[in-house]
């Protein structure tokens, strides 16, 4: 989870990168970006498996990479109305605080889920910790 964390942390760099003049220096951004990109998806993969019942683990990651196939195919659709319409500085912006919000829906998740294991409300097998 911290790793998550300094990941969705570095984020906010498209704001930065996207209004910065020089080449250079924003294509240095981007690639510290994608490297906290991958470093947020490896985890959160990891994530999945350490925190779901094994037998559920495959169903987990399919509905997580559905959930990613809507989303980017939607995403897609807005995107090029928003750059059209605006530029590319308000998605840039926008992408900057997914991350952040994320990681707040899945430490809440996490969260709750080892409260109700805890309590001993969870389901029989599983294993939120």
């Amino acid at each position: 989870m911290r790793l998550m964390l300094a990941s969705a942390c570095l984020m906010p760099l498209t704001i930065v990168a996207v209004r910065v003049e020089a080449t250079w220096l924003a294509l240095a951004l981007v690639a510290v970006i994608m490297a906290a990109q991958s470093s947020w998806n490896s985890n959160l993969f990891t994530l999945t498996q350490e925190t779901a019942p094994r037998e559920h683990v495959a169903s987990v990651v399919a509905v997580s990479i559905l959930g990613g196939t809507i989303g980017g195919s939607l995403s897609t659709l807005v995107t090029g109305r928003v750059i059209k319409s605006f530029g590319y500085v308000p998605v840039f912006t926008a992408i900057g605080f997914v991350h952040l919000g994320a990681y707040q829906i899945v430490s809440w998740s996490l969260r709750r889920a080892d409260r109700r294991q805890k309590s001993g409300l969870a389901p029989a097998g599983s294993d939120a910790s």
